[in-house]
C-alpha cells in the first residue's frame, strides 16, 4: 500500500506556489479596483462655472417694470454630480 502512494506524482511544491502567488494577485487586483471605484464615486462634487454675464438696461422704460432692465449668463457643471438650481439672487448697486 505504501509503495502505491509513493509511486503516484502530485504537483510540485513550485506549482503550488505560483498557484497560491496568482490567485492571492487576482484577489487584489479585484479588491484594489473595487475600492478605487467606491472612492471616486464618493469624492465627486458639484462646481459650476459662470460664463458671458451680461445685463440689458432700457433707460426709457419705467423703473420697476420688466422692461427695466434684463440680465443673462451660461452656467456649466464642470463638476461630477448633476445640480439643481432652485433660486437665482441677483445683488448689486441699487437693489
Amino acid at each position: 500500500m505504501t509503495k502505491l502512494l509513493r509511486s503516484r506524482l502530485g504537483l510540485s511544491t513550485v506549482v503550488t506556489t505560483l498557484i497560491i502567488l496568482v490567485v492571492s494577485v487576482l484577489l487584489a487586483t479585484v479588491v484594489v479596483y473595487y475600492a478605487t471605484n467606491v472612492v471616486s464615486t464618493r469624492v465627486q462634487e458639484e462646481s459650476l462655472h459662470l460664463t458671458r454675464q451680461h445685463v440689458w438696461h432700457n433707460a426709457t422704460a419705467a423703473a420697476g417694470s420688466s422692461a427695466y432692465s434684463q440680465a443673462a449668463l451660461m452656467v456649466i457643471n464642470t463638476g461630477g454630480r448633476d445640480v439643481v438650481i432652485d433660486k437665482l439672487t441677483v445683488r448689486g448697486p441699487g437693489m
